[in-house]
């Protein structure tokens, strides 16, 4: 199954990204002003934590067995998507978010999901076909895009790149997903960081 033609051509359907998100290079994602974010103590605690980094290339690409994990472990799942070779929001929130420590202390709570919709890095005919299922399946139109979804399939939170995540790393990105989570009730009995959601903007 072949990408469909605006995925192919490189130049045209990078500058069509950063017309639709209306995104400056590198900062203010496909949408902004996403709310709900962690308030300063969260943040604060949450850059107290150690970790390390979490690379996407090592996240695991299968939702039907994350979801599996997710229930197991009394866990949320975490999806990304993501243009991680041409979309220039995307490369900033793996840079400053996901390639730091620490990161991985998302694993306390979610199961990361990578669903990757890259332009020049190969991908397997059955990859492309089922993300494009569960990008339908969501309704997610730009990138980047994280979702927020319990283990049973229900979105309950959306995140994108942030300018706040320049400043604040993996630590303001840790505390906003569990400020979220907490807010919708997580699974998990001992939450990892604390702290609740200031008012959205």
């Amino acid at each position: 199954m072949s990408r469909p033609a605006p995925r192919v051509s490189f130049v045209p359907a990078l500058l069509f990204g950063l017309t639709a998100c209306g995104a400056a290079l590198g900062f203010g994602g496909c949408t902004s002003g996403s709310g709900g974010f962690a308030d300063p103590a969260a943040v604060e605690e949450a850059a107290a934590l150690t970790g390390e980094p979490m690379p996407i290339d090592e996240w695991t690409t299968d939702l039907a067995a994350a979801k599996q994990t997710a229930e197991a472990e009394n866990k949320d799942l975490l999806l990304l998507f993501t243009g991680s070779d041409w979309c220039p929001p995307c490369m900033a929130l793996e840079k400053e978010v996901f390639a730091k420590s620490p990161a991985s202390r998302l694993q306390d709570d979610f199961v990361p999901v990578l669903l990757d919709f890259p332009m020049q890095k190969p991908q397997a005919p059955e990859i492309v076909a089922r993300n494009e299922e569960i990008q339908e399946s969501f309704g997610v139109t730009g990138y980047p895009t994280v979702l927020l979804v319990s283990a049973s399939g229900e979105q309950y939170a959306e995140l994108h790149y942030e300018e706040r995540y320049a400043s604040g790393g993996p630590a303001a990105f840790l505390a906003d997903a569990k400020a979220k989570r907490n807010a919708h009730g997580g699974a998990g009995s001992e939450p990892s960081v604390v702290g609740g959601a200031a008012a959205a903007e």
